[in-house]
C-alpha cells in the first residue's frame, strides 16, 4: 500500500477596498500531497494564486484593471534522483479568471482560458505592451511552449518557442506587434506536425488583441530525407531589419512611425528567421501584413499563408 507522507494547505487572501464602504475579499487555497512506494515518490500540487493588472486596451479611451485568478495544477513522482511529470491524471494545466474591477468596488466576469502548461502570469511585451502568458516546459529534446493570450477578452496571440521579435510603434492607439515561431519540437507535440512531412513550424504575426498574419515553414522535401536535419528542429532567432540602417534587433521602436496614426503605412521593415547561418527566411512586413510574394530564404524552404 502507498505511504502518504504528508499534505500541506496554505490559503491566500486579497482584499479590494475600492472605498469606505465598499470592500470586496477572494479567498484562495493551494495544495500539496505526497504519497511513497517502492522507493518512488508521488507529488501533486495546485496552487491558486491572484495577481491585479492595470493595462490600457487598444481602442479604449481609459485603463482597465483586472483581477486574474489562476490555478496551476501538475503530478510530478521522484525516482531516486530523476525527477518526471506523469500525466497519469492528466497533463499540467494552468486555468486563468480574469475580473473587470470597477469603481464601486465589485467585480464583473471578463474572460476565462484553460491551457496545458506549466505555469502562467502577466508578461510585458515591450515598454508598453501586456499579455497573459502560460508555459509548458520541454525536455527530452522538446522545446518550451509559451501561450501568450490578449488581457482585453483572453483572446488567443501566438504559440512560440523563441523570444517573440517585438515592435512598437510611436504614437500609433495599436502601438504593439509580436511575432513568434512554433517547431516541431515544441512541447506541445501538435499532432498536425504528425501529419504533414514537410511541416517545419508556424510563425504567426499578431497585435495585442489578436493573430493578424501567419505562415507555414515548410521544407521542399520530406524532413526525415534532410541530410542535416538538426538544422531544422532547433529553435530559430527571429529578428527585425529595418531599412533605415539600424541594428538588426530582437525588440525594435519604429522611429519612422512618429508622424503616423495609421498601422496601414507600416513599411521599411524585414522579419529574418535564422535556424542556422546558412539556413534562413527574410520575410517584408509592409501594410500591417507579411509581403509573402518578396520573401527571400535559403533552398531549404518554402512559405504557405496560413488563411484566416
Amino acid at each position: 500500500m502507498p505511504h502518504l507522507i504528508t499534505t500541506l494547505v496554505a490559503t491566500m487572501l486579497v482584499v479590494l477596498p475600492i472605498t469606505a464602504s465598499a470592500q470586496t475579499v477572494e479567498e484562495a487555497t493551494s495544495h500539496i500531497s505526497f504519497t511513497a512506494q517502492d522507493g518512488i515518490v508521488e507529488w501533486q500540487i495546485e496552487n491558486r494564486t491572484y495577481d491585479v493588472v492595470s493595462f490600457w486596451p487598444v481602442g479604449t479611451e481609459g485603463p482597465r484593471t483586472l483581477l486574474i485568478d489562476q490555478t496551476s495544477s501538475s503530478n510530478e513522482i521522484l525516482v531516486g534522483s530523476v525527477r518526471k511529470k506523469i500525466h497519469g491524471v492528466g497533463p499540467p494545466r494552468v486555468t486563468v479568471t480574469a475580473s473587470a474591477v470597477l469603481e464601486s468596488g465589485t467585480l464583473a466576469p471578463a474572460w476565462t482560458i484553460e491551457e496545458v502548461a506549466d505555469s502562467g502570469g502577466i508578461r510585458r511585451i515591450g515598454d508598453v505592451g501586456k499579455a497573459y502568458m502560460t508555459t509548458l516546459y520541454g525536455g527530452d529534446d522538446l522545446l518550451d511552449a509559451r501561450s501568450f493570450f490578449s488581457l482585453s477578452d483572453g483572446n488567443w496571440l501566438l504559440t512560440t518557442n523563441v523570444d517573440p521579435a517585438i515592435l512598437e510603434m510611436l504614437n500609433s492607439d495599436d502601438a504593439v506587434r509580436m511575432v513568434g515561431v512554433e517547431t516541431i519540437s515544441s512541447a506541445t507535440l501538435r499532432p498536425f506536425f504528425m501529419d504533414n512531412p514537410n511541416l517545419v513550424g508556424f510563425l504567426i504575426y499578431a497585435s495585442l488583441k489578436g493573430p493578424i498574419d501567419g505562415f507555414s515553414i515548410l521544407t521542399r522535401t520530406p524532413l526525415l530525407e534532410i541530410e542535416h536535419i538538426e538544422q531544422l528542429v532547433v529553435a530559430p532567432e527571429v529578428i527585425w531589419i529595418s531599412s533605415n540602417g539600424e541594428e538588426p534587433t530582437r525588440e525594435l521602436t519604429y522611429e519612422a512611425f512618429d508622424s503616423l496614426k495609421d498601422v496601414s503605412g507600416l513599411s521599411g521593415l524585414t522579419l529574418r528567421i535564422t535556424f542556422a547561418p546558412e539556413v534562413w527566411i527574410e520575410v517584408p512586413v509592409s501594410g500591417d501584413r507579411l509581403d509573402l510574394e518578396n520573401a527571400r530564404m535559403s533552398d531549404h524552404f518554402s512559405l504557405q499563408r496560413i488563411q484566416n
